[in-house]
């Protein structure tokens, strides 16, 4: 029998423990379990490059959560070091299994998979369980552990890990190669991936574009990176080819999952099976364009989780249709973006751009700010800061009100940054970007 008001959580990272949170801080008591395969709660991910080739890291700075003491604050039970391999929907129960090998089985009355995501690593790579990842915290360890100055260190994939652990790499020392399968670097516009990969460049990284890894194979304690028009040899090599939903325990048909393994869920992170909810990296996320999107960052993570805590507490909002945003900085320069992925953006979409100046606490900075505009009804669909120090994201963050209203140009061009009294519709990089568009 099913235990009557029983939350159980499957994972225990952003999307978990904030619906626990969330449910607590309700008021609602009800008995809330939490199973996670690892030692610990959470992890810093986007600190991770930054970690790599600094030697010896302290685990204190990389997790979020002591288990005993959250647990013991909110009153919540952890199964740590339990690893979950069925799913049963019909009988309502979760089995797992210890570290021990010891196999249990949980009841519950609502439950939250919160699973996550692992990295994608090809199986059809001769060397596919040799090669290093960026997920957790003992993959920055024995990566660390495992370079070695005076060897090339290759990564695949140029998405934002690759990039970052590129240059991180680059500035203690490292020789640095980085492969990437299609013609841009990152999910940017052709303009601002060119411009990072100059940064990279700039950095000693050598970037080769257009060069989809067939194999990696390891010869003689050495790695060799097989591409169609040459082959790469490594001292290590690090995967960042992605991520994919670890989904793999659920078996039923009602849950809907797509090829990725991906959930499908409703505006309160409801899945097709009464009283399963779905919340973080594991699920498709509704976008303002109506694209269904893996979108596996922690702030989206974290708001799937409290979204799901308040449904359960009895005080559901539904979410509105979500924007996809990336950031993050090189040499002092950031990058962000919000939209529309490029891949996704209509034949009638027009990028415009404008690079101009902007006295901010003092200092005069550089922005580049572009802004992609659909010409066949002047909606705005996405925008792109480059900035020095943390200004990109900070630029760019209004946008996401006018991509979810699904505004017109024109009221971009009037926007009016209330949030910080030197910015208006004057010197706002995105509104003299939006005036520009109206002016060709």
């Amino acid at each position: 029998m099913k235990d009557r008001n029983h939350l159980v959580i499957v994972g225990g990272n952003d999307a978990g423990l904030s619906a626990a949170l969330a449910v607590r801080r309700c008021g609602d008591e009800r008995k809330i379990t939490v199973i996670e395969k690892n030692s610990y709660l959470g992890f810093a991910h986007c600190s991770f490059p930054y970690a790599a080739g600094s030697g010896e890291i302290q685990r204190q700075d990389y997790i979020h959560q002591d288990p005993d003491e959250f647990g013991s604050k909110y009153n919540i039970d952890f199964h740590m070091e339990s690893e979950v391999y069925k799913l049963n929907t019909a009988h309502r129960q979760v089995h797992y299994k210890k570290k021990t090998g010891e196999e249990k089985t949980i009841s519950f009355d609502k439950l939250l998979v919160a699973s996550g995501a692992e990295p994608i690593v090809p199986a059809s790579f001769s060397a596919a369980n040799e090669l290093h990842v960026i997920s957790k915290v003992e993959d920055i360890e024995n990566l660390n552990r495992d370079l070695i100055k005076t060897d090339p260190v290759f990564i695949i994939g140029g998405g934002t890990i690759g990039v970052e652990t590129a240059e991180t790499l680059a500035d203690r020392g490292y020789q640095v190669g980085l492969v990437e399968g299609r013609r841009l670097i990152l999910p940017f516009s052709q303009a601002l991936s060119e411009e990072v990969e100059e940064e990279l460049v700039g950095k000693g990284v050598q970037v080769f574009k257009n060069q989809m890894v067939e194999d990696v194979k390891k010869v003689n304690n050495r790695y060799q990176i097989q591409t169609p028009d040459r082959n790469h040899t490594a001292g290590t090599v690090i995967a960042a080819l992605g991520v994919k939903p670890v989904t793999g325990y659920l078996y039923d048909p009602s849950l809907n999952k797509d090829e990725r393994g991906c959930l499908p869920v409703d505006n309160r992170m409801r899945t097709g099976v009464p009283g399963v909810y779905a919340a973080g990296d594991v699920i498709l996320r509704q976008q303002f364009d109506g694209q269904r999107e893996m979108w596996p960052v922690a702030s989206a993570a974290s708001l799937d989780g409290w979204t799901v805590g308040m449904d359960l507490a009895g005080r559901g909002v539904d979410r509105s249709r979500g924007v996809r945003r990336l950031g993050f900085s090189l040499s002092g320069t950031g990058f962000a973006r919000m939209g529309t992925l490029p891949d996704n953006l209509p034949k009638t979409a027009s990028w415009v751009e404008v690079t101009t100046g902007l006295t901010f606490l003092g200092e005069r900075r550089r922005v580049r700010a572009r802004v992609a505009v659909d010409t066949s009804n002047n909606l705005v669909l996405a925008g792109e800061i480059a900035a020095g120090a943390n200004l990109a994201g900070f630029l760019l963050s209004p946008l996401g009100h006018f991509l979810q209203e699904r505004a017109p140009v024109e009221e971009l061009a009037g926007l009016e940054a209330i949030y910080h009294p030197k910015l208006n519709a004057m010197n706002h990089p995105l509104a003299i970007t939006a005036r520009k568009y109206l002016q060709t």
